[in-house]
């Protein structure tokens, strides 16, 4: 499972379903609503509006800056142990939060030295050459200020002094010139200081793997004198990788940046509230990052969206500042590209810039030894907030690697799996590329709205195409489009009393005028859940003649899928297989997986429909695996109940029991209330059938009352032949699901019958197959209670219903019932002998229906009603 989907997984207090695939917790308000319209149809939703966390709260969040303060402290106090070396990954990026952790100690400790081979804010290699020969410095200084450092890499002041000892070309008095004895005096100079200012004599030595070997020599050697003669100690911040050590021979205390276990984590995220501070839940982003074993500063700084905010002490900037424009420009482009860059695409786009290989190939290895990324599986920059302040540096040149990078990484795009849509988008964006970032934008919300995931909204504010201004109309067309479309997802909404209006806030005169594939599609569905079906169904023609003129096959797809949903909610089952057929036919030749998915479930659900059991179950088990691979929650939840209804025709109730049970627990875990429900209903019934009547009642008062929970207590009572109780739950039951006029996007799970035969009812507001089978169970146990004048008329009523029985899959129960209702021998039986007729025939029918002879053969005499009408039947001796 993907990152995205695992974080929308977690509990959020105003959770919705924002879409056909998982449940994701989105919170805040609907960034799209200025008026607050859309607010009331979608409910709660993704804010866009974050605190951006700054560099050093990211290290805070760890807790690593506490737990250094334990070693640290004891270091500071103690007088045995001289050297504590603290052991990173990526010590650069630790020397704030050492510093920190210093000063928390003493406000004073910002006068400890730190030596690193990192300028700091101040050359205080100048100062300290003036010192040892004032003639080195033009601006020499009496004495030096606190430093940040003391020695630096490559410098060449400092690389003269170390190679050429005694030479006579040395401009400066040699009486200053004993390079080891100017140091050592200039570092008791430091340690006097921080003794008057009551500070143990400390000094941090960070990342020394990175000084000369010159100067890592000349270091130590200091560094031995100033532990034996003046008690120094040192906090030496290396990197944990490293084989080379300072002072490797000298005995130390070791502290690692421990790694973030999985206990460890979840203390943080109680004490610290990860999900206020960063909107997401922590745990998920911890345990992923565990597993890869990098650091959650790392995840932190990559997945921040807005700019973190700098810091005074930031010394991988200061780095970055050091190297060439070149170097720059590659971190820039991997910024930009990552993580589609892998190492090969990012040397052959550099080639396609006209820069040489070789090169390019250098400056890679150099940001990849200086930690700044790694390219790898996957890849990954350590300081992706450096992209605003490169760009700013590079200038006219940033805004042409944008456009180039943009073209290159289209034309995989275009060409390869649509992976990195949002990544692409936004490089083709900064470089101007707007038409091509306009289709992929497109593509990367349909997918996020397939997905069922609503963080691509804050993309859709009007700055998109305030940024877009050649194709202004365009995108605002497209944006109120996905608006809408993302909105038809939303449950229990009302759609009769919802304008269209609502979703052309920003539309000028020009954009009404606009023709656009999407609006249109995403109309015509609109019009369609208001009910007015036959304009609803002319724009989806209109979409799919567009779509085929401008040979956009994507949406080809979806328009057909829709059409055969309309054709198959007018009962031409037939023509809306075509469709469904064409559709998975089209997509699984484009790789479009949500909508063979989609498409392959639906002319499933149609097979079902037409009573094909065997072509049903073929045709679910085609799609199933790649539902659940693809994280198609929905789907896969479908499936599963249709494979159980299947079961539940055949009279298999062990075997429905057991896929009900798979059913539950998914639903469970996805938190889908729905279908979890559903399942347990159908457990309960099904265990009735069984003979388990005790364990039956219980497993269905263990749900929310609902009208089908009672048409099923009622069932079982009859079946138990308590006939008093039976009819007692159903005279209080007089609500029923709602059957929408267009189902769209979405499975409805209200009902075990709303997924299925409720499709086939011809318009909203009719009665449903729940309460026609509840009516007619009603009825049945009316007239066993002698109440045959009221009720019999009921089932004359009921079959007057030709279209809503025909679909039934009870329709044979409903001709039991009723026959049985009618007395043996009365005037009735040749009223009672048509009605058993009538049922024999609706029951071969729908035999005849299945393909496969064993399964017909079952269906006909296995089924619990089915084996009792049959009994009737030859009573009757019509067989």
């Amino acid at each position: 499972m993907n990152l995205k989907n695992r974080l929308f997984l977690i509990p959020h207090q105003n959770a919705i379903w924002a879409g056909p695939e998982i449940l994701p917790k989105l919170r805040g308000d609907f960034p799209l609503d200025e008026g607050g319209q859309l607010t009331r149809i979608l409910g709660p939703q993704l804010n866009a509006v974050e605190t951006p966390l700054t560099y050093e709260e990211l290290f805070e969040l760890t807790g690593w800056g506490e737990a250094l303060g334990g070693p640290v402290e004891l270091h500071w106090n103690t007088q045995e142990a001289r050297i504590l070396r603290i052991r990173s990954a990526h010590p650069l990026e630790k020397i704030s939060l050492l510093l920190k952790v210093l000063r928390k100690k003493n406000s004073s400790a910002e006068m400890i030295p730190v030596i690193s081979p990192i300028p700091g804010t101040k050359d205080v290699l100048s100062q300290l050459l003036a010192l040892i020969d004032r003639s080195a410095s033009r601006q020499p200084l009496a004495t030096p200020t606190a430093p940040q450092s003391v020695l630096f890499k490559e410098n060449p002041q400092w690389d003269f002094l170390l190679n050429n000892p005694g030479s006579s070309e040395y401009p400066g008095d040699h009486a200053y010139y004993d390079i080891q004895q100017a140091l050592k005096q200039y570092f008791l100079i430091r340690i006097d200081e921080l003794l008057r200012q009551n500070l143990p004599p400390v000094f941090v030595v960070a990342w020394p793997s990175s000084f000369s070997l010159a100067a890592s020599k000349v270091l130590e050697e200091i560094l031995v004198y100033l532990l034996e003669e003046a008690s120094l100690k040192l906090l030496i911040l290396e990197n944990v990788h490293e084989k080379r050590q300072l002072l490797s021979g000298r005995s130390s205390v070791t502290w690692d940046f421990y790694a973030l276990t999985r206990t460890k984590l979840e203390q943080e995220i109680k004490r610290r509230e990860w999900s206020a501070r960063i909107s997401l839940p922590g745990e998920p982003v911890f345990k992923l990052y565990a597993d890869r074993g990098s650091s959650i500063v790392h995840w932190m700084l990559i997945h921040q969206e807005t700019k973190i905010s700098e810091i005074a002490e930031d010394p991988s900037w200061a780095q970055m500042m050091l190297l060439d424009s070149m170097h720059q420009k590659v971190y820039y482009a991997f910024l930009l590209g990552s993580p589609l860059l892998n190492e090969k695409r990012l040397i052959h786009f550099f080639e396609f810039m006209n820069e040489d290989p070789a090169v390019i190939r250098d400056k890679t290895e150099n940001l990849q030894i200086l930690g700044f990324l790694s390219l790898g599986t996957p890849s990954w920059a350590l300081r992706p907030d450096f992209l605003p302040r490169l760009s700013e540096i590079l200038g006219d040149e940033a805004q042409v690697l944008a456009s180039r990078l943009g073209q290159y990484l289209y034309e995989i795009w275009a060409h390869e799996e649509k992976k990195g849509s949002e990544i692409l988008f936004r490089v083709l964006n900064l470089g101007g590329e707007h038409q091509k970032a306009l289709l992929v934008l497109s593509d990367y919300v349909n997918h996020k709205i397939n997905r069922g995931e609503g963080d691509f909204l804050p993309l859709l504010r009007p700055a998109l195409w305030e940024n877009m201004p050649e194709i202004r109309e365009q995108v605002i067309l497209s944006v109120a489009a996905f608006k809408l479309r993302f909105a038809m997802l939303q449950v229990n909404k009302d759609w009769k009393n919802i304008s269209l209006d609502v979703f052309k806030k920003h539309f000028t005169p020009q954009t009404e005028n606009f023709s656009n594939l999407e609006w249109t599609l995403q109309t015509g569905r609109l019009l369609l859940l208001k009910g007015q079906q036959t304009d609803g169904f002319a724009l989806l023609k209109k979409a799919l003649l567009l779509a085929q003129e401008q040979k956009i096959p994507e949406s080809e797809i979806i328009v057909s899928i829709e059409i055969g949903q309309v054709l198959l909610s007018k009962g031409k089952s037939d023509d809306a297989h075509e469709y469904f057929d064409m559709a998975a036919l089209l997509a699984e030749s484009k790789n479009d997986l949500y909508n063979f998915v989609r498409a392959s479930f639906l002319d499933g659900l149609t097979a079902y429909l037409a009573g094909d059991l065997s072509g049903a179950r073929g045709a679910l088990e085609k799609v199933e695996l790649p539902a659940r691979r693809a994280g198609m929650h929905q789907f896969w939840m479908g499936i599963l109940f249709v494979r159980a209804r299947i079961g539940f025709d055949l009279g298999r109730y062990q075997e429905t029991i057991d896929t009900l049970g798979e059913l539950e627990s998914q639903a469970k875990i996805y938190d889908l209330r729905d279908a979890k429900e559903l399942a347990v209903l159908w457990r309960g019934r099904c265990l009735a059938y069984l003979g388990e009547i005790r364990d039956a009642h219980q497993v269905l008062l263990s749900v929310p009352p609902s009208a089908e929970r009672e048409c099923y207590r009622a069932e079982v009572a009859l079946i138990a032949q308590d006939h008093e109780t039976a009819i007692k739950i159903l005279k209080s039951l007089n609500s029923f699901p709602v059957i929408p006029p267009f189902y769209g996007e979405r499975l409805n799970f209200a009902s075990g019958y709303s997924l299925l035969e409720d499709r086939l009812v011809s318009s909203s507001g009719e009665m449903g197959v729940l309460e026609l089978h509840t009516t007619a169970l009603k009825a049945y146990l009316g007239c066993l209670a002698g109440q045959k004048t009221e009720y019999l008329s009921v089932f004359s009523e009921l079959l007057a219903r030709k279209h809503l029985v025909e679909i039934s899959p009870f329709r044979v129960w409903i001709y039991l019932w009723y026959s049985q209702s009618l007395e043996t021998g009365s005037e009735h039986e040749a009223q009672r002998l048509t009605l058993l007729g009538r049922g024999l025939k609706a029951l071969q029918t729908r035999a005849s229906n299945i393909r496969d002879p064993y399964l017909r053969q079952e269906f006909q005499n296995r089924p619990y009603w089915n084996s009792l009408f049959l009994s009737e039947a030859k009573k009757s001796k019509l067989l």
